[in-house]
């Protein structure tokens, strides 16, 4: 392990090097550096805290715990109080919680849609209006970032590091199975966090090629420019001020709810809850030493009153109420294995000035005092609280601790509500629980495929409409394409609105899509084998019934006879080789296909006369019956193969909306189909999303099932009892959760993005634009169709 406190290299800097070293000179100057109380921080996250003490930190991820029943929650707590169990008594255990101000500003800017001369820009006024309001509405202000900070003592560096990734290893591994993230904070990563702390936002990033060049520290990195300690009560930092105060007086239990209420004050503020813990044995030695000792007190109150003459049976009431905590902790630690902890709980209150702070500070005693807790200042002892507040992994307090069992630290959750907000992700609407806004990237994903449920009417077609709106809005033209597979011509009039080309299927059309059609760009899988795939499904589709072996082999040879005598085949060529085979078989399929080359049906066996380079197509099937549309679409899905092929090669994303997607599942082969090409498209880049509201066929068929399964995004509107109850099920939603699903108002509901699932609502303003592009409303529809015209 290589120290990175100093310079390791001396290679002769270069004028940038120079001017970088520079700059860092001329801003990093505080004068509190040796007020930090850590010596020095590795590249790979391990601090040194005092010669023989270390600590590493790790970033913990959100849990669905507000939106969970008492089973699910007990079920979490227990698999949290495990963790901590498992902490031998040489590990110091210590959760900090930073509710830190977001500069609204840059937020504003990261998740608002830019404005191009592209004739779009009315769209995206419309979008930014409606999230600036749902902005100024929600509880955007704070992000709360919770860490979870492991120290030791230990004879080595090597050892240290050892020891605590042990630690944070076995913790992730219990974490993973409520589905809770936890990374470790590398060096890079800590000092920032550190600097957000204590200097804001607008600090310098962190980097260690920065710490070589500019010669300092990383505590250079973190303290602020000034800090005093002249107020006993609280210190100056900067232009700000902090003020440590600790929770006093809490008994054996403490609900899960104190956290979160405090969190919730508005109120910039630090919590860093410390526990140490002890071996049983001396524990419950050191218990029952204290029982004893009290005890004792007790008799000899009680012989105080007698020599008076008052005979009690009890003495005072805290004594009592001690004697009895006592009495619980033994019998709780025989009967669970609980440990015991010595615990600190601290909050640290940033303000503006000191009137601010004491205003914070009544704020905070008011939240204590609804939960039957206390809070006190800790005068002259400031400085150590300071550096017992910050995730240091040690605390630096004497003489405050209170003695807790472990599922007593347990119950007091890190978690609040959950929320949904990527970097750069597309709008969906407003967090029901935090009325925070919803930003998601699907790209973000391990499966970005998705899936929109509801019954008729609950908002389906908006929640699409609306999705793909954002996605033009948001992503670049050249690199996006967007194809929408429309059995009920609902999508008509967005494609007009953003140029896009709408593909009419029908028997008296004059539109033709070649079934043989092969993409002319590179295929990680042979093209003719899986056209061959394709047509046994397609011809078993189109004459209703299951091939046979010997036709099977009969249809793959005639694939391949095809593209070896045809450079473009058609059907009708496919049909001519068909005919040509010796087989009876083969005479008798070539007889069924007549109907699909010669007859009225004949808009597969022609040539492709489509060619768009149109970065939006709609495919519109509405025209097709109801026995000819399946096999239509199978045929639409092939040129949308194609599509993604060449797209991957041209590093473009193909976005794919399947509406009614049922269609494709209702027989074995078109659901084998329709899965295969869900699962191809998928490797090369494409992000498919299907829109149903016959949740049911999606439910019985098992490629409807896996699908579901492997969807990381879904919107979940309105559902009727069976299929809602199905869905619960399947993706293991909380009675809470299913609450949003039984009569929400239109458009609302529950959206997952991996394993977080939140209540949403997005209402679209009526009196907007926006609204009349998304309606399915006819007389919308047909008024601005109107309009266009």
């Amino acid at each position: 392990m290589r120290n990175l406190l100093k310079p390791s290299t001396k290679s002769k800097p270069s004028a940038t090097d120079k001017k970088r070293q520079k700059e860092l000179r001329q801003e990093l100057q505080p004068t509190t550096v040796n007020t930090i109380a850590y010596q020095g921080l590795f590249e790979n996250g391990l601090m040194q805290v005092t010669p023989d003490y270390y600590s590493q930190s790790y970033l913990l991820g959100d849990v669905n715990y507000q939106t969970v029943g008492l089973e699910e929650r007990s079920l979490i707590v227990d698999k949290y109080s495990d963790m901590i169990n498992a902490l031998d008594d040489r590990t110091h255990f210590q959760l900090t919680l930073f509710n830190q101000r977001v500069n609204l500003d840059k937020f504003r800017s990261s998740v608002l849609y830019p404005l191009h001369n592209d004739g779009y820009n009315h769209f995206c006024e419309e979008l930014n209006q409606m999230m600036n309001q749902n902005l100024d509405n929600g509880e955007n202000n704070f992000n709360t970032i919770k860490l979870i900070t492991f120290g030791r003592t230990d004879t080595s560096t090597k050892q240290a590091h050892r020891s605590l990734s042990q630690v944070g290893e076995y913790v992730k591994n219990g974490l993973a199975e409520i589905d809770c993230t936890f990374h470790l904070l590398e060096g890079e990563a800590r000092v920032n966090y550190l600097a957000d702390m204590l200097r804001g936002d607008n600090h310098l990033p962190f980097s260690y090629k920065d710490l070589a060049l500019s010669g300092l520290t990383t505590k250079h990195f973190i303290a602020p420019q000034s800090m005093s300690f002249k107020h006993k009560d609280y210190m100056a930092i900067d232009d700000r001020y902090l003020q440590v105060v600790y929770v006093r007086d809490y008994g054996t239990e403490l609900g899960d709810s104190f956290i979160r209420d405090l969190m919730q004050t508005d109120r910039e503020l630090i919590i860093s809850f410390h526990g140490q813990g002890s071996q049983k044995s001396e524990a419950m030695a050191k218990v029952r030493t204290k029982k004893t000792l009290m005890e004792s007190q007790k008799i000899g109150e009680q012989q105080k009153m007698a020599r008076s003459g008052i005979y009690l049976e009890k003495a005072s009431h805290v004594l009592e109420t001690t004697i009895d905590e006592a009495d619980d902790l033994l019998s709780t630690m025989t009967k669970t294995g609980d440990k015991l902890f010595e615990t600190v709980f601290l909050i640290g209150l940033l303000e503006d000035s000191p009137e601010a702070l004491k205003e914070a500070l009544n704020d905070m005693r008011q939240v204590a005092g609804s939960h039957d807790l206390i809070i006190d200042p800790l005068p002259y002892m400031q400085e150590a609280a300071f550096n017992s507040l910050l995730p240091l992994g040690k605390n630096f307090l004497q003489g405050i601790s209170r003695s807790l069992l472990t599922s007593n630290i347990a119950v007091q959750s890190p978690w609040t509500s959950v929320d949904l907000q990527d970097k750069g992700g597309k709008y969906y609407g407003i967090n029901q629980i935090s009325n925070n806004i919803i930003t998601i990237d699907r790209k973000a994903l391990n499966t970005p495929s998705g899936l929109i449920l509801g019954t008729s009417g609950a908002g389906k077609g908006m929640g699409t409409k609306h999705e793909i709106t954002t996605t033009r809005l948001k992503e670049v033209d050249d690199k996006t394409d967007i194809i929408v597979v429309d059995p009920e011509n609902e999508y008509g009039l967005i494609g007009q609105a953003f140029d896009g080309e709408s593909i009419i299927i029908a028997p008296d059309s004059q539109t033709f899509l070649n079934v043989l059609d092969l993409s002319s760009h590179g295929f990680d899988e042979d093209p003719v084998k899986l056209k061959s795939e394709f047509l046994l499904s397609w011809i078993g589709k189109l004459l209703d019934r299951q091939m046979d072996g010997r036709e099977k082999s009969i249809i793959d040879r005639v694939t391949r006879l095809t593209y070896q005598h045809f450079l473009e085949p058609t059907l009708e060529e496919w049909v001519f080789v068909l005919s040509k085979q010796p087989e009876p078989e083969a005479g008798n399929l070539a007889l069924d296909m007549e109907l699909y080359v010669k007859g009225s049906l004949d808009m597969f066996a022609h040539r492709t006369n489509v060619t768009t380079d149109k970065s939006f197509v709609i495919y519109n099937v509405k025209k097709l019956g109801e026995a000819l549309k399946p096999i239509a679409l199978m045929v639409v899905f092939e040129q949308i193969w194609n599509r993604v092929v060449r797209n991957q090669q041209l590093g473009k994303t193909t976005w794919i909306y399947f509406d009614e997607m049922q269609l494709l599942l209702l027989d074995e082969y078109a659901s084998n189909f329709f899965f295969k090409l869900w699962s191809r498209v998928r490797k090369y880049g494409a992000i498919p999303t299907g829109i149903t509201q016959n949740v049911e066929t999606l439910l019985m068929d098992a490629n409807g099932r896996r699908i579901l399964a492997n969807s990381e995004f879904m919107i979940l509107l309105k559902q009727a009892k069976n299929d809602r109850e199905e869905l619960v099920h399947l993706l293991g939603l909380s009675k809470e959760l299913e609450k949003y699903l039984v009569n929400p108002e239109r458009g609302a509901g529950l959206i997952k993005a991996g394993h977080t699932v939140v209540p949403f609502k997005n209402r679209i303003p009526a009196d907007t634009q926006l609204f009349d592009l998304m309606s399915t409303d006819p007389d919308k529809m047909v008024q601005v169709k109107r309009e266009d015209e």
